[in-house]
């Protein structure tokens, strides 16, 4: 009786100890086969080096985890990237884009061209700095071998081509639905006939729109964060009369406008009202879009100021209005309204 007991109690603490072991090996096999609980475990992000100027604004995200042996050992294991959209930030002080990282990105904008003589000085600008911009083109304006070469000579410059319409009438809201679409056609298949495409960006005459012409245009609209007026405050009339109101020569008069709309601002009237034009430089931020016209005498001299300004600081890229906003959404679609970089509340059909 005795040793039965003996034998019993044995066969508990046997029983006992071979499941207290087995309640060790599960834990720590849970444990290891954690990867949350590994204190070597990181997360690798590494941009994509597939990512260019041409298409939507991609980063790299990482597939899984991956031990810091593993990536020591047998860089063969390390997963494998897949891309995906980049997140923009409206309003953001510097760029999403792993290509313009703490870059500020604005656009320059010329209006009304093609102009004989002063589209050619703007163009033999920018080739010089290195900067590609986005023209608006007149389709009335294409009457002559010599402006059809300028906007070729443009494009394959690698700058933009945009619509302005057919004549600029304004105000342009007056216009039919059929009126619009008459103006944008005939601009479309005078650029088509000269470069081969037809193009994706529209900017209203004079920036008058409404929910109808954005909804049937068949394009994005263009607006501007950044005005000059120089087709006002540096044009070649108001040059003449500063300069002879104040005792200076034309070429002083010119600098000085020019330093008011890039640097000191300017007030000006405007239906009885006066309204103050702040200095272009204090407006400047990631993902504005700036006015200029190319037909008038000095806004190519303006516009290089400006950029010397802007390419000195270190601060900014200078890219076409497509491309602009290609770095941090998705291209510029039919309907899409923009004032600068990112899509204004009219797009969303709200505000209207």
């Amino acid at each position: 009786m005795k040793l039965q007991k003996i034998i019993s109690i044995t066969t508990i603490v046997i029983s006992l100890s071979l499941i207290i072991y087995m309640c060790v090996i599960m834990s720590l096999d849970s444990k290891n086969s954690n990867p949350e609980s590994s204190p070597n475990n990181i997360v690798i992000f590494t941009p994509s080096p597939s990512i260019n100027n041409n298409s939507d604004a991609t980063a790299t995200a990482p597939t899984g985890n991956t031990s810091s042996s593993q990536i020591t050992s047998s860089p063969t294991k390390t997963p494998v990237p897949t891309q995906s959209t980049v997140t923009a930030v409206p309003g953001g002080k510097t760029s999403t884009n792993p290509n313009y990282a703490g870059k500020k990105i604005i656009s320059i904008t010329f209006d009304d061209g093609p102009h004989p003589s002063n589209t050619t000085k703007v163009l033999d600008m920018l080739k010089s700095k290195g900067v590609k911009a986005t023209f608006f083109i007149l389709g009335e304006n294409l009457y002559s071998e010599s402006q059809k070469a300028l906007v070729k000579r443009a494009h394959d410059e690698g700058h933009e081509i945009a619509n302005h319409s057919y004549s600029h009438p304004l105000p342009f809201t007056n216009l039919s639905i059929n009126e619009v679409k008459e103006q944008l056609n005939r601009t479309d298949d005078a650029i088509k006939s000269i470069i081969g495409e037809v193009p994706v960006l529209f900017r209203p005459p004079g920036g008058g729109y409404n929910q109808s012409i954005s909804e049937n245009c068949g394009k994005a609209i263009i607006l501007w964060s950044i005005d000059s007026r120089d087709w006002e405050h540096i044009s070649a009339k108001k040059v003449k009369s500063y300069a002879a109101d104040n005792g200076i020569s034309e070429e002083e008069a010119k600098n000085k406008l020019i330093d008011d709309i890039l640097f000191n601002g300017f007030t000006y009237t405007a239906n009885g009202k006066q309204y103050t034009n702040p200095p272009m430089i204090s407006q400047l931020r990631h993902g504005s879009i700036l006015l200029f016209h190319d037909i008038h005498p000095y806004s190519g001299e303006a516009a290089a100021k400006l950029i010397d300004y802007i390419q000195n600081s270190g601060e900014f890229e200078i890219l076409p209005v497509s491309e602009l906003i290609k770095t941090e959404q998705r291209a510029p679609q039919a309907g899409d309204v923009y004032s600068y970089m990112w899509e204004t509340y009219a797009t969303k059909k709200q505000n209207w």
